[in-house]
């Protein structure tokens, strides 16, 4: 619940901070704008 109250108030900086794992992995389908698929790391996640 902590995720979609911090969503709703429009923090989704704090959302990340506050509840993602430093070594998350986010994966797209495919590259996209010059992102690659996958991304790892908390530091590569914020730059999104």
């Amino acid at each position: 619940m902590r995720l979609v109250e911090l969503c709703k108030g429009s923090e989704w900086k704090k959302a990340v901070d506050d509840l993602y794992a430093k070594d998350i992995v986010s994966v797209e389908p495919r590259e996209m704008a010059g992102l690659p698929a996958e991304m790892r790391g908390i530091d590569q996640v914020r730059g999104k």
